[in-house]
């Protein structure tokens, strides 16, 4: 599984070693287009604002709320939730962000993807069905991070996968 960001790693992982796979699944995710980096699936002004944020030159920190609020819902998140992602929060490398995925493997898909949809991952739906035409799209309704605002039932639709 890969949420968020790591969606887009795990399309690179499978790519790579797809016979290893039963299952993929994106969760508020998709998977990024060959040849693209995360960084150009922004708007110019998204990526003005990425880039802005960027410490050190290559450090890009955990921008707090309600910062995070305007980029991703935190919706479903408690007090104690918030807290939680303040204190676990790590500055990310930025240059993954400019970094382009390239795909190699062009042979079938055998493994089931899936695509967990979440409030965030509802506007990028069809960009997502048009790239994962046969991905099994199930939603929660929650904000961007079910694994704290609604873990269990994030666990229950995990189970489903193959």
């Amino acid at each position: 599984m890969g949420h968020s960001y790591a969606g887009f790693v795990i399309g690179g992982v499978a790519d790579r070693a797809p016979e290893r796979l039963n299952g993929l699944v994106y969760c508020d995710s998709g998977p990024l287009p060959d040849g693209k980096s995360i960084l150009e699936t922004q708007s110019p002004e998204g990526q003005a604002a990425l880039r802005g944020a960027v410490q050190d030159g290559w450090r890009w920190p955990f921008p707090g709320f309600p910062a995070l609020g305007e980029n991703a819902s935190i919706a479903g998140l408690s007090d104690e939730d918030k807290a939680l992602m303040q204190r676990k929060a790590v500055d990310h490398p930025f240059g993954t962000w400019e970094q382009p995925l390239h795909l190699t493997h062009r042979g079938p898909i055998n493994y089931e993807r899936v695509v967990i949809v979440c409030e965030d991952g509802k506007r990028f739906l069809p960009m997502v069905q048009s790239m994962l035409p046969d991905a099994r799209i199930l939603e929660l309704d929650t904000g961007h991070w079910p694994m704290l605002s609604q873990p269990i039932e994030l666990a229950g639709l995990l189970e489903t996968v193959r």
